[in-house]
C-alpha cells in the first residue's frame, strides 16, 4: 500500500495564528474551487497572501555617537544643510540660513567649536528588520546635537532632526541621553522666537523661558532669541 499525501498542519505551516480554519482536505482541483467559493475559505487565502506580502516587522533603536574624526564631521555638516533648509526657511529666510550654514555649520566651522570645547553627537536610528535566523541592521542618521559646559550650566547648542524622524519620540530620548551623561545641573539653549514648534517642544519636556537675548552674528544678519532653561536639579 503507498503512502497518501496529507496535508500539513498548522504547527508545520507556522499558520498557528490563523483565525481562519485549515481546510482538512486534499486540495484537488475541485475541491479547491468549492473552498474558494467559501467565504472563510477566501478570506483565508486573503489572509494568507498578506503575511507572504508583509514587510518584515522592525524595532527602532536610537544610538548616540560622538563626533570624534573628520568623516563623522562631515555627516554633520550634510545633515545641518538638509534639516536648516527644511526648518528654518520660513522662519529665518534663505539667506540667513545660507549665511549661518557656511559660518556655523561647515565643515571647518564644526571643528573649531570641537576645537573650543563644544560636543558634537550624531544620532543614530538603528532599524532592526527581524528575519526568521538572523537580523538586518539599516544604520540611518536622524539628526545631531552639540553641547557646552558653562560652569553649572551645560549650553546645548544644537538639537536637530530630520523632518522625517520627527514626532518619535528622538528629541526627548535625546534630551535624557545628555542628562545621564553630563552632571551640569542646568540645561540652558536658545531657540528663536518664531521657532514655536521648538519652543513648544522644549516647554512640554521641562523647559522655560528665562530670558531674551538679541546677537549679531554679523552679515547684517540678527539672532533674535528666547533663552530656556530646565530647572535646576538637587
Amino acid at each position: 500500500m503507498g503512502l497518501i499525501p496529507r496535508q500539513p498542519t498548522v504547527e508545520e505551516l507556522g499558520w498557528g495564528n490563523s483565525p481562519f480554519p485549515i481546510p482538512a482536505f486534499s486540495l484537488q482541483p475541485f475541491a479547491f474551487s468549492l473552498f474558494l467559493t467559501h467565504s472563510k475559505g477566501f478570506k483565508f487565502l486573503i489572509y494568507i497572501f498578506s503575511i507572504l506580502c508583509a514587510e518584515e516587522p522592525k524595532i527602532f533603536m536610537i544610538e548616540f555617537k560622538t563626533v570624534d574624526n573628520i568623516e563623522k564631521i562631515a555627516q554633520v555638516a550634510k545633515l545641518a544643510e538638509e534639516i536648516w533648509n527644511q526648518h528654518y526657511l520660513p522662519i529665518i529666510g534663505k539667506e540667513q540660513v545660507s549665511y549661518m550654514l557656511d559660518n556655523f555649520q561647515s565643515e571647518d566651522a564644526i571643528k573649531q567649536q570641537i576645537a573650543q570645547g563644544y560636543k558634537y553627537y550624531l544620532i543614530i536610528d538603528n532599524q532592526i528588520n527581524h528575519k526568521i535566523n538572523h537580523q538586518i541592521n539599516n544604520q540611518v542618521e536622524a539628526g545631531y546635537f552639540s553641547v557646552k559646559n558653562k560652569a553649572e550650566k551645560l549650553f546645548l547648542s544644537k538639537l536637530y532632526v530630520l523632518k522625517s524622524f520627527r514626532g518619535k519620540g528622538i528629541g526627548k530620548q535625546g534630551i535624557k541621553f545628555i542628562q545621564s551623561t553630563f552632571d551640569n545641573p542646568v540645561i540652558q539653549l536658545t531657540v528663536n522666537k518664531r521657532n514655536f514648534d521648538s519652543i513648544a517642544f522644549y516647554q512640554k519636556i521641562g523647559f522655560k523661558i528665562v530670558d531674551c537675548v538679541e546677537m549679531d552674528i554679523g552679515g547684517g544678519f540678527i539672532m533674535d532669541d528666547y533663552v530656556m532653561e530646565t530647572e535646576k536639579l538637587s
